[in-house]
């Protein structure tokens, strides 16, 4: 139900700054629509959205506000492009700003458990670095207070209904949060210069952290269908590392030895870690840079399951080699997956979304060939 408020509500607004040496400076801007009003919730998410009021040249933040009025939305928070920050809703409340959305575990109450914040800056336009600076100090603050367990994009919890917080760039939060993956062996610098490797069955707290991000009932495969290989592999800075990747069992023989030529070739991977590093968005992986396989998810704007949904599809550099270009890739340089490099991976049986006839995949290697 939508709350009438008259407009001189918005002008008498009273401003209060809060400054605290370990918390950003918020000016309090309280609201009475966009809300319900709770007690005792658990706060375990951040949601970063982006909105944009398309009647002002200049976006601001009383051009944002008249938007959520009207649509009787409201977020916990917005930062304007100057990285002021702006409360709206009590923590302590239920915003109105996630919508018809579900978490990685596949949990879908976003709202009850979230703290929004919105980033006010056009579709055409990237957030300011003050914006960037802004977000990253009340995260951090979020943090301080509660037990955060997924920090994410409008994009990421309604796929092919939102793609806000648009021209965002992942890394500037992935950098103050990661979850746990302890139960994993994170990438480690080996003193000598001999390929190792192991292969083995997920254990019970493997299974438990990959159920919060990268799996869930619905997947096409078991979780005893996986396995977890860890693999030598050559950093960015010429250095021996030890990484882990989780593929089907059925291709496992077969992906070690395509990363154990690749490691003989001296072929540099910047990081190798499981999805469930990046709370199984792909996106966020990507925008790290990061060599993985297993993550059950749906081909990008679409139902169907993926490749990687099965554990039969490994992206390799995902920076250095993007999808998209319908062109022969002439691309030389540290990490580039070149014709040679890919025969690698084809002498293991696997195929190349280089080769595509439609739209090349460079980091994209599958047994399928899709």
């Amino acid at each position: 139900m939508r709350t009438f408020i008259p407009a001189l509500f918005i002008a008498l607004f009273i401003t209060v700054t809060v400054s605290h040496a370990a918390t950003p400076t918020i000016v309090s801007k309280p609201v009475s629509f966009g809300y319900k009003a709770a007690t005792d919730r658990v706060i375990d998410t951040v949601i970063v959205h982006a909105t944009y009021n398309p009647g002002l040249k200049k976006q601001t933040f009383e051009g944002a506000l008249r938007l959520w009025k009207q649509y009787a939305v409201s977020p916990h928070y917005a930062i304007d492009p100057s990285g002021t920050i702006y409360s709206l809703v009590s923590e302590k409340n239920i915003a109105y700003h996630a919508g018809v959305s579900a978490l990685p575990n596949g949990e879908t109450n976003v709202n009850t458990r979230s703290i929004g914040i919105e980033l006010i800056y056009s579709n055409k336009e990237t957030p300011s670095a003050a914006q960037y600076a802004a977000l990253q100090s009340l995260i951090k603050t979020i943090e301080g207070k509660y037990s955060i367990k997924y920090i994410l994009g409008h994009d990421q919890i309604a796929p092919g209904r939102k793609v806000d917080p648009w021209n965002f760039d992942y890394t500037k939060i992935t950098s103050l949060f990661k979850p746990a993956t302890t139960e994993f062996i994170e990438p480690v610098t080996l003193s000598g210069t001999i390929f190792q490797s192991s292969v083995g069955m997920l254990t019970l707290p493997q299974q438990a952290v990959m159920k919060q991000y990268s799996y869930r009932a619905s997947c096409p495969v078991s979780l005893e269908d996986l396995r977890v290989l860890n693999v030598s592999y050559v950093g960015f800075d010429g250095a021996t590392r030890q990484g882990t990747i989780i593929v089907n069992a059925s291709i496992a023989d077969k992906t070690l030895a395509v990363f154990k030529s690749l490691f003989e070739q001296k072929f540099p991977i910047n990081s190798m870690m499981p999805i469930d590093a990046y709370q199984g968005i792909d996106a966020i992986s990507m925008a790290n840079d990061n060599t993985s396989a297993f993550n059950c998810r749906a081909v990008a704007g679409s139902s169907v399951f993926s490749e990687h949904a099965y554990g039969t599809a490994i992206d390799i550099n995902p920076k250095e080699n993007p999808a998209g270009s319908a062109m022969l890739k002439a691309k030389t340089g540290k990490g580039v997956v070149t014709p040679a490099i890919a025969r690698l991976f084809k002498d293991a049986g696997f195929k190349w979304g280089g080769e595509w006839t439609s739209k090349k995949d460079y980091q994209h290697f599958s047994v399928s060939g899709k």
